[in-house]
């Protein structure tokens, strides 16, 4: 049992409620706000315990009944209230629409990345991949925000969320852009980190016209999402590799792909990523030699395997 003078985020004592009403008060307070300050600390101490006994109706009704509270100590009252509700929907062994309709409620609550993940997973099941990719987006996104003093999620989670993420964006109808920090900087699916956490290999979803070598309107897109994402945080060397599906001769497939990747390359050089400093470009294709190869083919159609052999991957570090 955890003493009455921490809080809980995924399961773990990260600071004290003390800490936290120090934190909220390095922030400047209307007077709204500080004749609320008594009330706000009675929530944050009463949310503490709903923790310990896992009550997520009490959560629910503290995080609602807290008003007067700035927005600091809302946001952490509506995630917990969301956390405690992904949790108890979790266990009740509901069957799957019902716990989707369940994990939604809880969703209206606040921002968990438990909560938003899970739904993700629950999209991507049932072939809806436009909203897997924005909540996989979502939940990497909340993981960034997470205060530095939390604890993270072990890198094989977000590694895991973002090849999911990466898998829905090739397979989902029309780009699904990532989100934007609070001073527009990529985060999210189009971030090239997530808490430190690097996926050396990374998808994207830059599509090609037809037998062509330019980009879609959506390609286009996800072209300048990368040139957003290389020009905050460039992780040199950077190698772009074209591949294509199996249809077409293996010689036209390997010229095309290397023809794509230098697209890429001579697209972000053109808006300032790669020449000289440090950020190194080079490119590559391998054709069709190099198909995706997904967890379980038995869920795809051929025509999704064949969008996701139709790709660009992203290499960071040196590659032979």
């Amino acid at each position: 049992m955890l003493s009455r003078n921490t809080f809980i985020v995924s399961g773990s004592a990260i600071v004290t409620v003390s800490m936290i009403i120090a934190a909220i008060s390095l922030y400047p307070r209307s007077a709204h706000a500080e004749a609320g300050g008594a009330a706000c600390e009675t929530a944050v101490a009463d949310m503490t315990r709903a923790s310990e006994t896992r009550d997520a109706e009490a959560a629910r009704r503290i995080a609602a009944g807290a008003t007067a509270c700035d927005g600091i100590t809302r946001k952490w009252l509506d995630s917990n209230a969301a956390r405690l509700c992904h949790n108890a929907a979790r266990t009740a062994a509901l069957p799957p629409i019902a716990l989707r309709a369940r994990l939604e409620h809880c969703q209206t609550l606040g921002a968990y990345w438990r909560l938003t993940a899970a739904l993700a997973d629950l999209a991507y099941e049932r072939r809806e991949f436009s909203l897997a990719a924005k909540r996989y987006d979502g939940a990497l996104s909340q993981i960034a925000e997470l205060p530095p003093d939390a604890p993270a999620p072990e890198a094989s989670i977000i590694e895991s969320l973002t090849r999911h993420g990466d898998q829905a964006r090739l397979l989902a109808d029309g780009f699904i852009g990532s989100s934007r920090s609070s001073n527009g900087q990529v985060t999210g699916l189009g971030a090239l980190s997530t808490r430190s956490v690097v996926v050396v290999e990374r998808h994207l979803p830059i599509g090609f016209e037809y037998n062509q070598t330019r980009f879609t309107p959506d390609g286009e897109r996800a072209a300048l999402e990368l040139r957003d994402a290389l020009i905050a945080e460039c992780r040199s060397p950077v190698k772009l590799i074209g591949h294509t599906d199996e249809r077409g001769s293996d010689d036209y497939n390997l010229k095309l792909s290397k023809a794509r990747a230098l697209t890429v390359v001579d697209f972000l050089k053109a808006r300032g990523v790669g020449n000289g400093g440090s950020c190194s470009l080079s490119h590559d294709g391998v054709g069709e030699s190099e198909p995706f190869k997904p967890d379980d083919a038995t869920q795809y159609t051929q025509e999704d395997r064949y969008r996701l052999d139709r790709r660009v991957d992203i290499v960071f570090g040196d590659t032979p």
